[in-house]
């Protein structure tokens, strides 16, 4: 038995075929008893978006298409919602090349590289609305409710050559009509560390015995008894990888009138990094509306979404010039450092200049290390702001036609900073070097990114005789692209005055030094667009052929 209010009966006429349906009397002035005829039942429906709003049963459907709903996303708390497909969608391979808290270097292989020397990276449809983004850390993926994997040629052919290496098709979340007024709220805190491993590593003594007899290092001049009374025994691991800390707490609120449904969210999501200096934070909001007319022939949906991060990370995460490089790169230095060596006793890198120079050997360049995760030395990090907003109307002019219209914006601002600070190890060594008064340097880089994206659709449904279905659809798409890039290159800082990405602190150019003190700047941009016409005809036989 169903029991409903009788305002929605005429609703539960439309999902539920008259012949499935038994009528009893009403009993009250407020609700009627409904009930399911001898001999039915009801089966699970499964609706699968094929893009551009076109959606089907998943009986129905003839494309190759894996879903991931929103309770597998929401027991993930991952940075980017492309981490917590890995497993869950057949079909699409997610590769990360770093573990460092918010990084971008993720790939998503849908069926394998779809090409030697060109892009690889599926196109990324959220909300009907293609976007040209490959990162998505400040997408919350709390707020998704769907997301669809298009993997054959059938379901990404609407989308032309964007959609060669695949379509990921993201839907959020939205309130439904008649719904009271619910708040929700989740939170997550958890620690990661890094995965132990089988290297048997040598401890204090050990190193220094097995020096002792090869006859090198500073094990060839100590006698067994004065190995056997060494005290220091230092683990690198611990020195120079933590324990981090990940929290994410989200904050939902959903209602629904007869007319008009809203759904608000807001999100806090930080992980810390296991290497000192690193991790990821992001704030972010998101209001979707939909809404309708009493007559049903129109309708009107809104999709607002903002978000903040930075990211805090090596040189190394988008320098690949210093990886193998064991006075630049610390994550060499679990490995490299000796474990007769105690950590570094200097606490400024003026302090470990003065003592070892640009001598390396021993325990030196583990020190050197030691300094560029010391707070500010080298600062790195990344900020992005977001804007993703788009609306839609729906007008049905006749029984069987409809005319849509989706109006997209996508603004993304980066802003990058790297430096030397000029008190670091690094910035010292290169200023005694080239025997200047002012060492270190800043790069500092923006790029703005605006996509504009307006699709036109008509649309054509009809089904005869309870049998056959048809659906003839025509579109036009407009996007337009607007890029700019700036870079501001300072060599020379004063450590008197220099605060970090502050533009502080930058040391003029002298005529006297013209090799020193140099600042560069550079600024690039790109504007195009594209401007497309297609169609789609689907037919459906008992939704057994199609």
């Amino acid at each position: 038995m169903v029991r409903s209010l009788v305002p929605f009966l005429k609703r539960i006429d439309w999902l539920i075929p008259e012949k499935f349906l038994r009528r009893e009397r009403v009993f009250s002035e407020s609700f009627i008893d409904v009930f399911l005829a001898e001999g039915v039942s009801l089966n699970e429906v499964v609706i699968v978006n094929e893009g551009y709003s076109r959606t089907r049963t998943k009986a129905s459907t003839t494309a190759a298409i894996s879903m991931v709903g929103s309770e597998i996303l929401e027991n993930r708390p991952n940075v980017s919602f492309l981490n917590s497909l890995q497993g869950t969608a057949p079909g699409i391979s997610i590769l990360s090349s770093s573990g460092s808290p918010g990084s971008g270097r993720i790939d998503a292989l849908i069926r394998g590289v779809s090409s030697l020397s060109g892009n690889t990276d599926p196109l990324i449809v959220i909300d009907g609305v293609p976007t040209n983004g490959n990162q998505f850390r400040n997408l919350n993926q709390n707020d998704v409710e769907t997301i669809s994997v298009l993997k054959d040629a059938a379901a990404a052919a609407i989308y032309g050559n964007r959609g060669t290496a695949g379509v990921i098709v993201i839907t959020t979340k939205q309130a439904k009509y008649g719904s009271a007024l619910k708040i929700t709220y989740d939170g997550v805190t958890g620690v990661n560390s890094l995965p132990k491993n089988r290297y048997n590593m040598s401890n204090a003594r050990q190193a220094l015995t097995i020096e002792k007899r090869k006859n090198t290092g500073f094990g060839a001049g100590l006698t067994d008894a004065e190995i056997a009374a060494y005290n220091i025994n230092t683990n690198w691991r611990e020195e120079f990888f933590g324990v981090d800390v990940t929290q994410q707490h989200n904050l939902g609120l959903t209602f629904g009138g007869e007319n008009v449904s809203t759904f608000t969210s807001f999100g806090y999501y930080e992980q810390g990094g296991m290497v000192p200096t690193t991790n990821f934070k992001r704030f972010s909001f998101r209001n979707n509306i939909n809404g309708k007319t009493a007559n049903d022939r129109f309708s009107y949906s809104s999709q607002l979404s903002m978000a903040f991060s930075r990211r805090n990370e090596l040189n190394q995460e988008t320098n690949s010039g210093v990886d193998n490089n064991t006075i630049q790169n610390p994550l060499h230095g679990a490995t490299m450092g000796l474990p007769y060596i105690a950590p570094s006793p200097y606490t400024t890198g003026q302090a470990l200049y003065d003592a070892i120079g640009t001598d390396f050997a021993g325990a030196n360049d583990t020190w050197v290390l030691q300094d560029i995760l010391r707070e500010n030395s080298l600062p790195s990090w990344a900020d992005e702001t977001s804007i993703v907003a788009n609306v839609s109307g729906t007008y049905k002019f006749a029984k069987d036609f409809k005319l849509t219209n989706r109006f997209g914006i996508d603004y993304r601002q980066t802003n990058r900073v790297f430096a030397r600070a000029p008190w670091s190890y690094l910035a010292i060594a290169v200023r005694e070097s080239r025997g200047e008064e002012f060492g270190g340097f800043e790069r500092i880089s923006e790029t703005r990114d605006l996509t504009l994206v307006n699709i036109l659709n008509l649309g054509y449904s009809k089904k005869f005789k309870e049998s056959h279905t048809l659906d003839v659809n025509a579109y036009m798409e407009y996007t337009k692209a607007h890029v700019l890039a700036t870079q501001q290159f300072q060599n020379g800082l004063n450590p008197l005055t220099y605060e970090p990405g502050a533009g502080t602190g930058y040391v003029p150019f002298n005529s006297a030094t013209p090799d020193s003190y140099v600042s560069t700047v550079a600024a690039s941009e790109f504007r195009g667009g594209t401007l497309a016409y297609f169609g789609t005809l689907d037919y459906d036989y008992k939704q057994k052929i199609g």
